[in-house]
């Protein structure tokens, strides 16, 4: 049987037909896939960039949380800074306390003293 014969064989019998069908499923079959292959990208693409608005907002909550506790943790150095100056001063009005008494006491004990 020559290739021609074959053909024409399976042109007019249902062997023609599946095979016609055959060839215009897979084209179909092909953009179908490329259809659904596209919507699956879409949404995944969509998921992706709510995440990614997600993931930013964390990050500047994170961002904004971090401001707020440098600002405390300077508030606090700004006081350390004022008490240890206040405890310095305090010290050394002690000493002058101390001397101060220390002086009276040597006036108040000295046989001139009434």
């Amino acid at each position: 049987m020559k290739m021609l014969e074959f053909i024409a064989l399976l042109i007019g019998t249902g062997g023609g037909t599946a095979w016609l069908t055959a060839i215009w499923t897979k084209k179909r079959s092909g953009a179908e896939a490329d259809k659904i292959l596209g919507e699956a990208y879409g949404d995944l693409i969509k998921n992706l960039q709510a995440e990614i608005g997600r993931l930013s907002d964390r990050v500047n909550n994170q961002e904004a949380r971090e401001l707020r506790y440098l600002e405390i943790i300077s508030t606090k150095d700004k006081t350390e800074l004022g008490l240890r100056t206040r405890i310095k001063d305090l010290e050394n009005e002690i000493k002058a306390l101390s001397t101060e008494i220390i002086t009276l006491r040597i006036i108040n004990d000295s046989p001139n003293h009434g």
